[in-house]
């Protein structure tokens, strides 16, 4: 195989158009042609970048996944370190260290704090609200309980009532647990309703129940 290094080739003195080996003079202007010699080449070794060839696909650089904090009430994705929904103002029960509920009539108001659990019903001996919950006979002795874990997730279980506890107007099956949202509604009975708040911040102290509320 000839060197490609030693290899000649005819270009035209006048106009330096490169001609073929058979030819005589330029094809373009008829001028004079004279004999080069070819370039010697030098092999380039191909850059790489960290070890790895710019023509092999690189490996996709480690990045800590953002934690997604969602919405339970209108499923809307959040910054994490919000405490309330942008799009529907809900409080993420993330940030729940309180809920409170205000019961009609008389805007009764019963607060929770985190790790707490009550019971609601009439019976003095197992709910600290028996004073005012016994003025609605179809409320249970042991009608429900309200709880706030340690998570700031709020719930609300039916105690085997006589005439059921109703959440966002679906009776609760007796035992089991239900989750409660910002701006729920639950009903004790036929006739006892209340709204729920969840609280991101620690609310104004209210008045204790007395010893005869117990």
């Amino acid at each position: 195989m000839t060197d490609p290094s030693t290899t000649t080739y005819r270009i035209c003195n006048d106009c330096g158009h490169p001609a073929a080996e058979t030819d005589t003079v330029c094809r373009i202007d008829g001028g004079l042609l004279i004999p080069m010699s070819a370039p010697a080449t030098t092999a380039v070794e191909p850059t790489t970048t960290q070890g790895v060839p710019m023509d092999e696909p690189r490996p996709p650089e480690n990045v800590d996944p953002q934690p997604t904090v969602v919405c339970r009430e209108c499923r809307t994705a959040v910054d994490p370190s919000a405490d309330r929904c942008p799009n529907c103002l809900a409080t993420l029960a993330r940030a729940t260290i309180a809920i409170r509920i205000m019961f009609q009539p008389d805007q009764y108001v019963i607060t929770l704090r985190r790790g707490e659990r009550i019971v609601l019903g009439r019976d003095p001996e197992l709910s600290p609200h028996a004073a005012y919950l016994s003025r609605f006979p179809n409320v249970s002795r042991r009608h429900a309980s309200l709880s706030l874990d340690n998570d700031g997730r709020a719930s609300i279980r039916d105690e085997y009532s006589t005439n059921w506890t109703l959440h966002r107007s679906e009776r609760l099956t007796p035992g089991h647990e239900r989750e409660l949202g910002d701006g729920d509604r639950i009903r004790l009975g036929a006739s006892l309703s209340g709204e729920v708040r969840l609280l991101a911040h620690e609310p104004p102290p209210g008045p204790e129940p007395t010893r005869s509320d117990r």
